[in-house]
Order: C-alpha cells, then sequence, then structure tokens
C-alpha cells in the first residue's frame, strides 16, 4: 500500500498549491502579525430553523470546494470558494444522524464518520456529485454500532484505510474505500460504555497513524496499522499529566487539527487550556493557561467544537457557544478571541452550538461548518498591503537618503524592513518596507515555491496540463488539469453499469522520493501494476488529427511494459512484453486507429543505468512529420501522411479504459507530470518543454556550456576559416590550425576555402571545399607523433556534407585503420570504427532533407558504451565491454585518404580526450548546429 509520506513545512505555504498562493498567502511578519478578517457567507438553500444540520470539520477536495458531512440534514453541504456557491446535495433520511466530520480517501472520494445508531457508512463522490450508503459488515457480517452518537472524527490511515473516532462507540471502526469491508477494534473497558463520549475528533500523523483527541478519556488515542495483532490495529493511549486539572472532565476538547510539523492541536471545548499531542515524543501536552485570554477560561461553556489552520501557521478555533472565534497561535502558545465577530443577529439569532467544525480553503480561508447558525462562518489573514501610515515614508523608512549615507531603518507596525540601505556615490537610493506578504511572495520565490525562473512550456493550444506543482501537498491521487477542465483518477474500468461504482483495484498514492536520475525529490503519483488511472474521466484528452504530448514518468518496480498508453494501440516512454525485452525507455508508437495498417513512429530505447530512472518524454504528431525527444535526445524524426491517430483517445496508465487494447501490459509506475497540446509544437518547443520539465520537476541542472573546450584535445574552429576567407589571408593550401593541441590540416589537390549558404544551413558558413581529388590530413603540427585520436575513450564532432560524388568522407589515415565518420557511400549519418557499425547502414528519417545537407555528427567511444547523435537525433547507444576499445589504437583521420572518396565541405572538427556523456554530445551538436543555423 501506498501512503503519502511527511514533508518538511515550507516558509510561509502550507500544503496547497501552489499557484494558487503567490498573492493570497501571508508570512509570519518579524515585527507583528498580519490582522484577521471575521465574516460569514449566506447559505441558499439551508432551513434556518433547522438544528444541527452539518457535523464534524469539513473536507476540502481535490477541486477546492468544501464538503460537510450531513447530520440531520437531508444534503451534503458543498461550498465552493471560488465563487462563494453553497449548494446541497440530497443524502437521504434527514431522520438519521449521517456523519460528523469526514476524511479524504485515496481515490479523492469523501468518507463521513457514521453519526448514528445505524450500520452504514457514508460516501461522497465529489466528481459526480453524489451520496451513497455502505452497509457495515465485517468477517462476521453486520456491525452494529450500537450507540446514538458512535463516532465523532475521521482520518485516512498509511494503508488508505478510514478511521473513525470512537465517540459513544465502544470499538475504533475503520472502513475500506477499496473494498467496502468494515473492521473494528475493541476499546479497553477502563474507557467507559456507550453512554460516555471518549474522543471528540481524529487526525492523521505523519506516520501514517490517527490521533484521537480527548473528550471524556483522560487520554488522547493513538491508532496504528499493525498486523502483528488479531485485529490488524493497535491503540495506544496518551496519557494527561498525572497532576492535569482537566482529569476526570467530561468534554474536554472537540476536533482535532493536523500541523505540518505532525503536532495534532485539540481545541478546547470545556478545557480552559489547549491540548497538543507532541508528534516528535509522542507525549500529551496541555498549553499554559495562564496563555488563555481570560474571556476563554469558563469551564462551563461548550467555546469550541473544531478548527483548521490558517496559511501562515496559526489555529482558528470555530464558536460553539462561544461569541466569537479564537486564535491559537504555536509559536507562543497564545489563545485570543478574534475582534469583531458578526453579532447574533447576522447568525439568526443563534447563540448556542453555531458552527460544528471547519476546514481550509485553497484560497487562505478558515469555513466554519454550520450547525445551528443559518450561515457560514469565515476567517482570513490579510495583509496591509498599503504604505505605512507615514505617507512620506520618514522618519521610519526615509524615501530619499542622503549621498553617502547608510541606514536601517525600521518599520510601521506589521511590516518588514527589507535589508539593509545604502546609497551610492553618485545617486540616492530610496528605502523601502515591505509588508508580509510580499515578504512570504520575495522569499517563497528565492526558495522555488512560488514563481520559478524557467519559462513554462508554451500555452499556445495547451490542451490539459497536469502540473507537478499541484500534487505538492495533494491529499489524494485526484490530479486537476490546469487547463481543459480534465481530471485525472485512479479508475476500475472493470466492471461496468454497476451503482455504487466498485473501487479502483490496485494500490496508490502521493509519495515524494528521492533518486532515480532526479537531483530533487520528486512529488508523484505512484501505482501498482494492477493500479488503473485515467487522464480525463469522461472526455479522450488526446485529440484528434495532430498534437504534442510531454510526460515524465518512470518504472517503479514491477512490470516494466507498458506506463502510459491509450485506448487503442499506443505506447509512450516505457514498453516491454513477454515476447521481447522488458523495461526499454524512450519509446513511442502510434496506431492510426482509422486504418488496418498501422502509420507509426517507432524510437529507439534510450541506454540508462537503471531502468527505474525518471524519462522526460516530448514529441510531435503531425501530417508529414513526427518527432520525439527522450531525455532531450531526438530518438525519432519522421515525415509520415498520416498524423498519425485520425480519432481522438483515452490516454491512461496500465488497465485504466473499458476495451483497451493493451490492458495486460501494466507496470508499476510512477508519474509526476503530464502536458497535452493540440497542435504540433517545432522541435525547438519541444527541446524547451524537455529541459523545463528536466530542470523544475526533477532539478536535473542543464548541462555545462560546450564546447567543453577545457577537455578538448583538438578544436578546428569555422570561426577560425570565416576570418581568413574575410581577410583574404587564407586559402586550401594554408593550415588550419587547432585552437587546442599542436594540430593542423595539410590540402593536397584541389581545394578551396569560402562561405557558402544553403544546404539546410540559415547562413554562410565557411569551410574547406574539395573533391574526390582533394585530400585533407589532420595530424600533429609538432613533429612529435602524437595523433589526434588517442587509444582509448574519445570523443568527437564534426560538421561536414557531401557536395557532390558520395563515397566516405571523414575516414581513416589508410588502409592500416578501417574508419568512417558520419557519411559511408552515400548514406548520412552512420559510423564505422573498429571493425562494427554503429548505426545501420541507411539515412535515418528526418537527419538531412538531402543527400548534401550539413551533418552535425557527435559520438563517443567511452570504455563501456558507444553513443552516436546525427543533427540531434539519436542514431546509436551500445553498452560494451571495457576491453572494446583497445582494438582502437591512437591515430590520424583525414578525408579523401581511404576508399570511397567523395566531393566534400568541413567546416568544424573538435575531439575531446575521455567519453562525454548523452547530455554533453547533444550540447555541443547544439552549438555547432545553431552556428550552421
Amino acid at each position: 500500500p501506498l501512503a503519502r509520506p511527511a514533508t518538511d513545512a515550507m516558509l510561509c505555504l502550507r500544503r496547497w498549491r501552489v499557484a494558487l498562493l503567490v498573492a493570497l498567502l501571508c508570512a509570519r511578519a518579524t515585527s507583528a502579525r498580519a490582522s484577521l478578517a471575521y465574516g460569514s457567507v449566506d447559505a441558499a438553500g439551508l432551513d434556518a430553523a433547522m438544528t444541527t444540520k452539518f457535523g464534524g470539520d469539513g473536507v476540502t477536495v481535490w477541486d477546492g470546494r468544501v464538503i460537510f458531512a450531513p447530520l440531520t440534514s437531508a444534503a451534503v453541504g458543498v461550498f465552493d470558494p471560488a465563487t462563494n456557491a453553497f449548494t446541497l446535495v440530497p443524502a437521504g433520511d434527514a431522520a438519521q444522524c449521517k456523519g460528523k466530520g469526514g476524511a479524504l480517501a485515496n481515490d479523492g472520494r469523501v468518507v463521513f464518520a457514521p453519526a448514528g445508531d445505524h450500520s452504514f457508512v457514508g460516501v461522497f463522490d465529489p466528481e459526480t456529485d453524489t451520496f451513497t450508503k455502505f452497509i457495515a459488515e465485517g468477517p462476521g457480517g453486520l456491525i452494529a454500532f450500537g450507540a446514538t452518537r458512535p463516532f465523532k472524527g475521521a482520518a485516512r490511515l498509511g494503508d488508505g484505510r478510514v478511521a473513525f473516532a470512537p465517540a459513544q462507540a465502544t470499538f475504533v471502526g475503520v472502513f475500506d474505500p477499496a473494498t467496502g469491508a468494515f473492521a473494528k477494534h475493541d476499546l479497553p473497558t477502563s474507557l467507559g460504555g456507550t453512554t460516555i463520549e471518549k474522543f471528540g475528533g481524529a487526525a492523521a500523523t505523519p506516520d501514517g497513524c490517527a490521533v484521537f483527541s480527548p473528550s471524556s478519556a483522560d487520554a488522547a488515542g493513538k491508532f496504528c496499522v499493525d498486523s502483528s495483532t488479531q485485529s490488524g490495529f493497535t491503540l495506544t493511549l496518551v496519557p494527561l499529566a498525572s497532576d492535569s486539572p482537566l482529569l476526570g472532565l467530561a468534554g474536554k476538547f472537540s476536533g482535532a487539527i493536523a500541523t505540518d510539523s505532525g503536532d495534532v492541536i485539540f481545541p478546547p471545548l470545556l478545557a480552559d487550556r489547549v491540548g497538543v499531542y507532541n508528534f516528535t515524543n509522542g507525549a500529551f501536552v496541555e498549553t499554559d493557561a495562564s496563555l488563555v485570554d481570560a474571556s476563554l477560561s469558563d469551564t462551563t461553556t461548550y467555546k469550541f467544537t473544531g478548527g483548521s489552520m490558517l496559511p501562515d501557521g496559526r489555529l482558528v478555533f470555530v464558536p460553539g457557544d462561544a461569541a466569537t472565534a479564537a486564535l491559537f497561535d504555536p509559536s507562543d502558545n497564545s489563545l485570543v478571541p478574534v475582534a469583531d465577530a458578526p453579532p447574533a443577529s447576522e447568525l439568526g439569532g443563534v447563540e448556542s452550538h453555531k458552527f460544528s467544525g471547519a476546514a481550509s480553503t485553497q484560497d487562505g480561508r478558515v469555513v466554519f461548518v454550520p450547525s445551528n447558525a443559518p450561515v457560514l462562518g469565515f476567517a482570513r489573514a490579510h495583509c496591509a498591503l498599503a504604505p505605512p501610515a507615514n505617507g512620506a515614508l520618514a522618519p521610519d523608512c526615509p524615501a530619499l537618503l542622503p549621498v553617502g549615507d547608510s541606514c536601517a531603518p525600521t518599520c510601521d507596525e506589521g511590516f518588514n524592513r527589507l535589508g539593509a540601505f545604502s546609497c551610492a556615490a553618485d545617486a540616492t537610493t530610496r528605502a523601502t518596507c515591505e509588508s508580509p506578504c510580499e515578504t512570504c511572495a520575495r522569499q517563497s520565490h528565492a526558495m522555488g515555491f512560488v514563481t520559478r525562473d524557467a519559462v513554462a512550456p508554451s500555452k499556445q493550444g495547451l490542451r490539459a496540463w497536469f502540473a507537478n506543482a499541484d500534487l505538492e501537498g495533494a491529499a489524494s491521487a485526484r490530479w486537476v488539469s490546469r487547463v481543459g477542465g480534465f481530471a485525472a483518477k485512479p479508475t476500475n474500468p472493470n466492471v461496468a453499469n454497476i451503482s455504487p461504482a466498485p473501487a479502483p483495484s490496485g494500490s496508490w498514492g502521493i509519495q515524494t522520493v528521492s533518486g532515480h536520475g532526479a537531483a530533487r525529490p520528486v512529488t508523484a503519483v505512484h501505482g501498482t501494476a494492477e493500479t488503473g488511472y485515467a487522464f480525463g474521466a469522461n472526455e479522450h484528452v488526446m485529440p484528434a488529427g495532430e498534437w504534442s504530448l510531454c510526460t515524465v514518468t518512470r518504472y517503479d518496480g514491477d512490470g516494466e511494459m507498458r506506463v502510459l498508453q491509450g485506448s487503442g494501440n499506443f505506447v509512450w516512454g516505457h514498453y516491454g512484453n513477454a515476447n521481447s525485452a522488458f523495461g526499454l525507455r524512450g519509446v513511442a508508437f502510434v496506431l492510426d486507429s482509422g486504418f488496418v495498417t498501422e502509420t507509426m513512429f517507432a524510437t529507439q530505447s534510450v541506454a540508462t543505468p537503471d531502468k527505474n530512472d525518471w524519462l522526460v518524454m516530448c514529441g510531435t504528431n503531425a501530417p508529414f512529420r513526427q518527432s520525439v525527444f527522450a531525455d532531450g535526445a531526438r530518438v525519432s524524426s519522421s515525415a509520415k501522411v498520416s498524423t498519425g491517430q485520425g480519432s481522438s483517445f483515452a490516454l491512461g496508465i496500465n488497465d485504466f479504459s473499458t476495451g483497451q487494447t493493451y490492458s495486460g501490459e501494466t507496470s508499476a509506475f510512477a508519474v509526476a507530470e503530464v502536458l497535452v497540446w493540440d497542435r504540433a509544437l517545432s522541435d525547438e518547443e519541444l527541446l524547451d518543454a524537455s529541459e523545463y520539465l528536466r530542470r523544475e520537476v526533477l532539478g536535473v541542472a542543464p548541462a555545462p556550456a560546450p564546447p567543453f573546450a577545457d577537455r578538448a584535445r583538438a578544436w578546428f574552429a569555422s570561426a577560425d576559416l570565416q576570418t581568413c576567407f574575410t581577410e583574404g589571408t587564407c586559402d586550401s593550401t594554408t593550415p588550419w590550425r587547432s585552437r587546442v593541441g599542436n594540430f593542423q590540416t595539410e590540402v593536397t589537390g584541389t581545394g578551396s576555402v569560402d562561405a557558402r549558404s544553403g544546404f539546410g544551413a540559415g547562413k554562410a558558413v565557411a569551410a574547406i571545399h574539395g573533391s574526390t581529388t582533394t585530400t585533407v590530413a589532420f595530424s600533429d603540427s609538432a613533429g612529435a607523433g602524437t595523433k589526434i585520436l588517442p587509444a582509448g575513450e574519445w570523443s568527437m564532432c564534426t560538421v561536414t556534407r557531401y557536395d557532390g560524388s558520395r563515397g566516405r568522407l571523414i575516414g581513416g589515415p589508410g588502409t592500416s585503420v578501417n574508419f568512417a565518420w558520419g557519411h559511408y557511400v552515400g548514406e548520412v549519418g552512420t559510423a564505422f570504427l573498429c571493425y562494427d557499425f554503429y548505426q545501420s547502414r541507411y539515412t535515418p528519417a528526418g537527419i538531412v532533407a538531402g543527400l548534401n545537407n550539413w551533418l552535425v555528427f557527435c559520438g563517443t567511444n567511452g570504455a563501456h558504451r558507444r553513443s552516436f547523435f546525427a543533427n540531434g537525433l539519436n542514431v546509436g547507444v551500445t553498452t560494451l565491454p571495457a576491453s572494446v576499445t583497445q582494438n582502437c589504437v591512437d591515430f590520424d583521420f583525414g578525408i579523401n585518404r581511404q576508399y570511397e572518396k567523395s566531393d566534400f565541405a568541413v567546416a568544424e572538427v573538435i575531439v575531446w580526450d575521455g567519453a562525454l556523456d548523452d547530455a554533453e554530445l547533444r550540447a555541443a551538436g547544439g552549438v555547432f548546429r545553431g552556428g550552421a543555423a
């Protein structure tokens, strides 16, 4: 089972979608805290006369709405913070108590804690806005709750099941959303029978357990999955201090609020202090009663029924019978009433049990769940964004400083000083203050939490964007596209037309994991080979006609077959089956669904030291153009007439869609980002998107700036030919000297140095031109006998082209070494060295439009690998034993010095000692291609 792990607390951002928070959240100011606004929202449709409408804390779901558990209401309450709209979803018989609080399941549904003496669990599906009852059945049959108010509060456990905090029930209830099964764990009899409300809320902790807040119990409860016990669970009682004045008090706390540190806060119901479960040491802590405002110290008033957290880390406790909400600050344990509370007249004259709980919204508010109140209450931290009151900013923040002076100004209350200020000798510098919001935005930006400097992928034609940033802090594997209205979720395609719909199969969850080729921990949706995962629940995310697709995926263990696939025969990124190799990376296959014959582009797999490494795959499929890049390397390029997909199709992982063609080829997986366009991106746009994903999702820094001259053994630069050609100081007989090392060219026969346009280049390219009777030797100029290609490991990039007759172009020194580089008897993008070809002897599609066009050919001869790129296309990666390189002795190469001579042009040659990796080869090739463009 996959459980969401703990993550470090961010500076001022709580675990919400980063994109929604830039202008909304406040940091903790150094001089003062941001003020708190308090108000209410009308709830159309609520029966003002109905009491105890909704129970417990609300639940914020994947689309940002807040769900209220129906208590005596005949409907589930749904509040949308984006529009401030409140709606009701029918939930059955209003005479039955249905729920007090709830928890978000892994599949995005909301499971309500049963709150009546019945035997069912209520579940709300926010995708379909439907309420379903699941009968509470265990191995022994129907389970009777046996109490008027059995449970209050729910929390998701690490294995995906949901635990219900026992109020009057004599056992902990556990519901499995995946199967509908109900289990129980009996309480010790010392906690009392069915007339005692033992616990008053539940919250999940980072270790996959649930913590229950003590009501009448003199201890908090820590409830965990434990397969070694008979019930499969353990309940650890975390006692109050032996001298606590709260011992024996019934109704101590109500609600439980999880914090980013793992601590759980218990709002005081009758208690005169706040309770805290300390996650680090597993102890129960009571705050100092003296830190509680005197107006909140009454132990006879049911003060607060629950609460939730503001983005700045403080907590709002919602009023039951208290006159106003209260604000708890964990940094100093203070509890103070919120000023400017709505009068009772705005709450329909309600004085008691106004609200039953709360929930945090994605726009930074805390919303109060109405019990007797006919409205929704809310609290929100507001930052004062206006300048300090002393309009001219003096004297605290001088507008202008005298030349040569320096200062460290103070700021008005609620503002922070921005750095130390000084003046240049010839100019004055404005001294500024910034608000807490501005501080938060600036510091979060610097830490990479808000806006990143990298250029985001093109928005033109963007059809769907499942962004990695939206997984950070997500409560379930439900993933909403930033455009297009698509939603991704685990799915079960095997059973249709059954109500209620079966839970998805397999196990899944949001995990943040380090390694696997990434330079930072990556948050992603993880699933087993049995898990189906669909992008777009009711609509095909992949459009008809031309499209482009970028993904960040990897294998995560078992399976090693397909990861992303389509409703038809479609492969993207990973492939394997029982009849061929398993664990291929960097492959793509598209079947035109409108034809019997296949119109496809097939790619070569990308060599990697670990099949479970992350893969960034970007490609496009359009009329006369198919292009695919894997980890920034172009692995396929062709010019098929067909669009490759005549109709739209579904995109998903494993067995995700009814009628799917290859549902049996599945893999354990992780997916971190998916983008779909309804147009064909250019190669430059695909590379930009690939680089963006590698940098922003995986934290992989761009390759060092080529051409890596510090490691170069020889470098014959086209710019040097351009210089001598422009100045008229050289001809083909003048040596072309290497910028490093003691190497130069020697030309015999008729040749010329000039700059010519065309042949696939965007500008005139300076080069040496020759015929089949012209030879060029690249060799040592110092008489030391040093060979330009060393024995053992080396790498090389060349810029060459045919200019008529086509044989070899760059080859060995004679008959002693059989060597071909880039061109061979009319083929472009091939190599032959040390007795073997390492690209099939044909011109791969997409390398050159014409055989006389320029070719940038980069490759390496390493101890364990040979790798080649032709005009950016990966044309060969071979893993070899170390001994193979020993067959390659040191030697000089040249042009027309062997068999199969050519008319030629050569514009650039660079040789490195040692083996460049693929990223460096791609980067070097990109520089030379840019120079020729």
